[in-house]
């Protein structure tokens, strides 16, 4: 039994990430290491490669450290399964400290450059919307991708709000949006969903990353900079 089943048995919403830590370990230690090859030796092996070693996007560039800490993190909750599930004698993951975070600056948008944004096309419209959004609004994608339409609501006391139950801390809330944002959002579909169909992968990434690039935009910006928008600017 190797090590890789814990990883391909992941599906949630960090399924890629899970594979991309899955190829560095293959890649480090080959197919066919099994529970009884892992020591307290092995793991920091491992987690020195991932330190040094080139991103798989380009054999020039190291791999980010931030990427290191994901995949390593990664390893060690199979670590923590398998000592779980019986498959190790004792529990490894213990034992071995995770990489440190590095710091990094975020950068964010100004109103110019988002209304820059609404003005160029983008070659996923759904993608679009959701982080126009975003952007107006500060929800983040976990409660945007789950946002349904019966959680919209309009009254002449209040305006426009969502009540909605959030994905991260499953407290009820009430968040007032503009009429802006309330319009961006167009007539219901048929979906129970408001942004049925969205998803959020490396793969849908690239529109992201590409949409921001033709709009003249030439910060790094991931769409949690985009909900972020509204807090420093609304």
């Amino acid at each position: 039994m190797i090590i890789l089943w814990v990883w391909l048995t992941k599906t949630n919403s960090n399924h890629d990430n899970w594979v991309s830590a899955s190829l560095y370990f293959e890649k480090f230690a080959g197919s066919d290491i099994r529970f009884s090859d892992l020591s307290e030796k092995f793991c920091n092996e491992f987690k020195e490669y991932l330190l040094s070693t080139n991103s798989f996007k380009s054999d020039k560039s190291p791999l980010a450290q931030n990427s290191a800490v994901s995949y390593f993190n990664k390893f060690k909750a199979a670590l923590k399964q398998a000592y779980k599930d019986g498959f190790l004698q004792f529990d490894l993951n213990s034992k071995i400290k995770p990489i440190k975070q590095a710091e990094t600056q975020r950068n964010y948008l100004t109103i110019d450059e988002l209304n820059k944004l609404a003005a160029t096309e983008c070659k996923n419209p759904l993608m679009k919307k959701a982080a126009l959004f975003s952007a107006l609004t500060g929800l983040r994608f976990s409660d945007i991708q789950k946002l349904k339409w019966s959680e919209l609501q309009n009254s002449p006391e209040h305006g426009h709000s969502i009540q909605f139950t959030q994905q991260k801390t499953k407290g009820v809330e009430v968040l007032p949006i503009s009429g802006q944002a309330f319009d961006l959002l167009g007539e219901p579909g048929i979906g129970e969903r408001v942004f049925e169909g969205l998803e959020y992968s490396a793969y849908e990434n690239k529109h992201l990353y590409r949409w921001i690039a033709a709009a003249g935009i030439k910060k790094d910006i991931t769409f949690i900079a985009l909900g972020i928008l509204t807090q420093l600017y609304n």
